[in-house]
């Protein structure tokens, strides 16, 4: 299904920005949660707020990056890019959340930098725009789902989902007004 989207998204990057696929994504998706949400009543106990709008914001920003890689390079490389948000994760998890993380887990990291160095090969000029895009990419989307860990015990998670549609529709929408 991803790389069916993924593959759509291309098709339709030739035609609209990805600013635009973006928005009518989180669209359709806030509509569908919307009317999912009509049998659940349960939205947990609250609190957090500041941090359930920091994971929808980081979670839509991690999706336009993802998007815009779409659109301007190969599939695989921005697929690549998406799949960096596990290294991301245990690095704040392990920052952030104070999770222990073993010599195994840190040379696994270790490596994911090199592959990302590999995907990227930076010389004197510098990065290119699209490799930095990739990484903020899996950088956000890291950061979206290790903010999920907390957030669990305070909202369900149609309230987690909730909240990344409603910031995609509005944060995008900016974007997209613009």
């Amino acid at each position: 299904y991803f790389a069916l989207v993924g593959a759509a998204s291309k098709i339709l990057s030739e035609q609209i920005n990805s600013v635009e696929i973006v928005f009518f994504r989180n669209l359709i998706g806030l509509i569908i949660v919307l009317f999912a949400l009509k049998k659940i009543h349960n939205f947990g106990v609250g609190g957090h707020f500041g941090l359930l709008v920091f994971r929808g914001v980081s979670g839509a920003l991690g999706l336009l990056c993802f998007f815009y890689n779409i659109a301007n390079i190969d599939l695989g490389t921005a697929f690549t890019f998406q799949k960096t948000s596990p290294i991301f994760i245990a690095i704040f998890s392990a920052i952030l959340l104070k999770e222990k993380l073993n010599s195994l887990s840190w040379i696994a990291i270790f490596l994911g930098f090199a592959g990302i160095l590999f995907i990227m090969q930076p010389n004197i000029d510098g990065l290119e725009l699209n490799h930095i895009i990739g990484l903020l990419g899996g950088i956000f989307a890291g950061m979206a789902m290790t903010s999920v860990h907390k957030l669990r015990k305070y909202y369900s998670t149609a309230a987690i989902v909730l909240s990344f549609m409603v910031c995609g529709v509005a944060g995008v929408g900016i974007f997209f007004f613009f």
